[in-house]
């Protein structure tokens, strides 16, 4: 059976596995260690318009339907929020006793020592093991998320409406599950990364158990851990809900029928000039009323570059073409390299910027076409 067979087995069978007895496994002696830093990836922060469910794309564990038990794949993960970095690890799913829903959660600062948090997330389970299943759904004392800070290490459980609201947490834990705050999921702005996994667990695509099992009665994945990586030049994708790097909510907000710049974030675009490097954020938006309607608007952009590498030049500002909001659709393909509008075949498309207009309803959007990251506060 594959790894992709065993994961989905995985979330179509359980979410939370029953207790079993986990014994250490006899080891081959002539299993070999691959060079760990073989398989780190190099890093790249770009990233396309387009959302992931991320635990289901870079799970965290592998699942041994034989023996029926969750092994952690040790895989290390950055997280961003509100401009700070972390590192994050599931080291256990099982305390002392072999009982499943009880995490041991490896995390750190960018420069920071590691620091150990174990808490209870075990949910409902799943009606395979649970026969008061189907009660306990409704039962939202024991059907909840148990909720994790990195900043504190604090967890603490509440309601998915209380969570709703709730900016203070970064991650949250049921059973297998694992969700973060932003997107759809919470009003944070959590980003995650896939920083590593060591590739020798996965010989042949499928998963070793033995080699997994030997990891987790010894060093837990410290090593993989300790690797120093640049979690400010890591590939932080868009959670669910969020389809785009330049998000609407990131970069405008409304003030009554007017739209007004959030000048305070900005972008750093990827060009097709790969030796340069754009600082993108919006300057100020101005627009023209009459009779309680947006006639015409005009967007005005702050770019800054840095030539391979160097520090970011001055910022100049960049009015963009007059916007008619009598017209339903517009579509502007920007060439940022040059300052320029361009055919939107043009291989120099960096940015595309659309607005839709239906009656006073008014939708902007800003699309990447080489890769984007952000948004990073000023």
């Amino acid at each position: 059976m594959n790894f992709f067979s065993i994961l989905l087995g995985s979330f179509s069978l359980l979410f939370f596995l029953s207790c079993k007895e986990i014994t250490a496994p006899q080891i081959d002696s002539d299993s070999n260690e691959v060079e760990i830093l073989s398989y780190l990836s190099p890093f790249s922060p770009y990233i396309k318009d387009q959302s992931v469910d991320f635990f289901l794309k870079n799970p965290w564990y592998s699942y041994d339907q034989a023996n029926h038990i969750i092994w952690p794949n040790f895989r290390v993960y950055g997280v961003r929020t509100n401009n700070q970095f972390y590192k994050v690890q599931f080291v256990d799913y099982y305390n002392n006793q072999s009982e499943s829903g009880n995490y041991t959660v490896r995390y750190s600062t960018a420069n920071g020592s590691p620091k150990i948090v174990n808490f209870s997330a075990k949910g409902c389970g799943n009606a395979f093991n649970n026969p008061d299943y189907e009660a306990c759904l409704l039962d939202q004392e024991v059907n909840v998320y148990t909720y994790l800070n990195l900043e504190t290490g604090d967890t603490w459980n509440m309601s998915d409406f209380e969570a709703e609201q709730n900016t203070t947490w970064h991650l949250a834990f049921k059973g297998t599950q694992v969700k973060l705050n932003s997107g759809n999921k919470g009003p944070g702005d959590v980003r995650l990364a896939d920083l590593y996994l060591y590739g020798g667990f996965y010989p042949n695509v499928s998963a070793s158990f033995q080699r997994l099992a030997r990891e987790s009665f010894t060093s837990k994945g410290l090593e993989f851990f300790n690797i120093s990586f640049p979690l400010a030049r890591a590939a932080y994708t868009l959670p669910s809900g969020i389809e785009r790097v330049i998000n609407e909510d990131s970069w405008y907000e409304r003030y009554g029928i007017f739209h007004r710049a959030k000048s305070t974030n900005t972008w750093f675009v990827q060009t097709d000039d790969k030796n340069r490097e754009w600082r993108f954020r919006i300057l100020d938006i101005q627009e023209i009323s009459h009779s309680n309607q947006v006639t015409d608007s005009k967007i005005i952009v702050g770019l800054m570059a840095s030539e391979s590498g160097l520090p970011f030049g001055p910022e100049i500002s960049w009015s963009l073409p007059l916007i008619d909001n009598s017209k339903r659709l517009i579509r502007l393909c920007l060439d940022i390299d040059n300052q320029s509008i361009v055919e939107c075949q043009n291989k120099n498309t960096d940015l595309i910027f659309s607005a839709l207009n239906i009656g006073r309803r008014r939708v902007w959007r800003f699309n990447v076409s080489h890769g984007a990251y952000g948004p990073i506060p000023i």
